[in-house]
């Protein structure tokens, strides 16, 4: 009888925390919510890119015909590795919109254009040669400024139009506007001091915007 009743018991017990089990597996497969849903496609594409930038980095350190710097490269690398940084906090402020498709593809052509952008700058064929980065970089600012253009576009109207999170003019509208008249200068002019500049300047912009969203300051 003893045997049986803790025979019994076990199966009960098994029972019980098989239903548990179910139940609290149940609830968390129906907790997620549509935020949480489009994010995990708008991490997943910033997460390649960044893969993307690190794996052409590591290529450029390999490179066995060695490598010559050009400064504007070196600061839009960093530029952009902020700049995934900030888009991906930035997502935060929507996370209370009444999403639909429409907004889910607002929101996932930003990284699909900062992943062209960084693809743009960081192409997948070095050569064997002496590698010239500033040759390699000017092969490209066209369309990598032209894409820029059209991220910092999405940028400016993903608020206000697309999400309703944020009124048309806000301070950060300022900021926005300079890129924006700084990449049509460099898409423009070719000349080292013009891009130099640009990047400066972007980057200054960078990690104001930076300092901006991840201080506590910037959070209230």
């Amino acid at each position: 009888c003893t045997t049986i009743r803790c025979r019994y018991v076990d199966s009960r017990f098994s029972a019980v925390a098989s239903q548990w089990v179910w139940t609290l597996s149940e609830r968390h497969s129906t907790a997620m919510s549509l935020f949480e849903f489009i994010m995990v496609m708008v991490s997943i594409v910033l997460g390649f890119s960044l893969a993307s930038m690190l794996t052409g980095l590591a290529r450029l350190v390999r490179h066995p015909g060695g490598v010559k710097l050009y400064l504007p490269f070196c600061i839009w690398l960093v530029n952009l590795l902020l700049l995934h940084f900030l888009l991906w906090w930035s997502f935060w402020d929507v996370r209370g919109v009444d999403w639909n498709y429409a907004r889910f593809l607002m929101a996932i052509l930003q990284p699909l254009a900062i992943f062209l952008i960084t693809t743009i700058l960081i192409p997948a064929d070095n050569g064997s040669g002496l590698l010239s980065l500033r040759n390699r970089f000017h092969e490209g600012r066209r369309w990598f400024f032209a894409v820029f253009l059209f991220a910092e576009a999405l940028f400016i109207l993903d608020g206000p139009l697309a999400f309703g999170s944020e009124p048309l003019w806000i301070v950060y509208r300022i900021p926005q506007l300079i890129i924006i008249a700084i990449f049509a200068m460099a898409f423009l002019v070719r000349r080292d001091w013009a891009q130099q500049a640009a990047a400066w300047v972007v980057f200054a912009i960078m990690l104001w915007s930076s300092a901006a969203r991840f201080f506590p300051a910037g959070l209230a």
